[in-house]
């Protein structure tokens, strides 16, 4: 049963058998493409030794729409050129440094 191996990701074959639009991918073969991809899941998973099984694959929602296209029968592929994307934990940042900022503001206050 293919789950997403991002961190986080809830996504596996149950959870997304009534979702139509999320499809899994294997890592790519290909040495140079599985480096770019190995280098954006490490750094989503935050771990610089993780390695892929044979098994392992990333679920549709970790690649840009335009990166992903369906076939004459309707099969989800992904372009040679896709790379995942790490959308949830750029939003994440982006709310975490909001936080700092906003309590840096509010205890600037009190001295």
């Amino acid at each position: 049963m293919p789950s997403c191996v991002f961190r986080s990701c809830t996504n596996y074959t149950a959870t997304v058998r009534d979702k139509k639009n999320v499809s899994f991918h294997s890592l790519p073969k290909d040495g140079l493409m599985k480096e770019k991809w190995l280098k954006v899941i490490r750094t989503q998973r935050r771990e610089d030794d993780w390695m892929p099984s044979t098994y392992s694959t990333v679920c549709s929602e970790h690649f840009l729409t335009s990166d992903v296209y369906l076939t004459k029968k309707n099969i989800r592929r992904l372009k040679r050129t896709a790379v995942p994307v790490i959308k949830k934990m750029w939003e994440e940042e982006i709310t975490r440094q909001g936080q700092e900022s906003k309590e840096k503001r509010n205890f600037s206050g009190y001295w």
